[in-house]
């Protein structure tokens, strides 16, 4: 089936390296946080070679604006034949890793903000984008601890 120990890793790191991500300055934690996987796992996959279960992949793809699918291929655990993956996507090839399409993504919004108009905007900076949409979204979704005592401390500084 073409799997090839550390593939992942090895996608992974140069993805997040054409997103702005720094991996020696913060870049894993910040991807870890983002993505909603355990920094620990990050470093593993990054350095050690190690993959990650369906759900690690998942959390990826959903990180990196790919389907599930994608991100198994890429990542080298499934070959192109065994997962459709989008029209006009495919598998990166290692002699043009520098040629990567840009990504396509199936949130309407993720879409808008990549396709922005701004011509000044690099890919590294729309990824960005992307990551700061996501992590607000996150943090939106989340439901909020706390909130009653903050009003009663609120009210009691009044």
């Amino acid at each position: 089936m073409g799997k090839t120990p550390g593939q992942l890793g090895s996608w992974l790191a140069e993805e997040l390296r054409k997103r702005g991500y720094n991996l020696q300055r913060g870049g894993q934690s910040r991807f870890a946080r983002e993505s909603g996987l355990n920094v620990s796992s990050i470093n593993r996959v990054l350095n050690e070679g190690r993959s990650l279960e369906i759900e690690g992949l998942r959390r990826i793809a959903e990180a990196l604006g790919y389907s599930l699918g994608e991100v198994m291929i890429f990542a080298g655990v499934a070959d192109p034949d065994e997962l459709p993956i989008r029209a006009g996507t495919t598998a990166p090839d290692p002699a043009q890793a520098a040629e990567t399409p840009p990504p396509r993504y199936d949130d309407p919004i993720l879409q808008h903000l990549w396709d922005t108009p701004d011509e000044n905007l690099s890919d590294e900076q729309r990824g960005m984008l992307i990551q700061l949409y996501l992590a607000v979204k996150r943090a939106s979704d989340q439901p909020q601890s706390g909130g009653a005592s903050a009003a009663r401390m609120n009210r009691r500084a009044v």
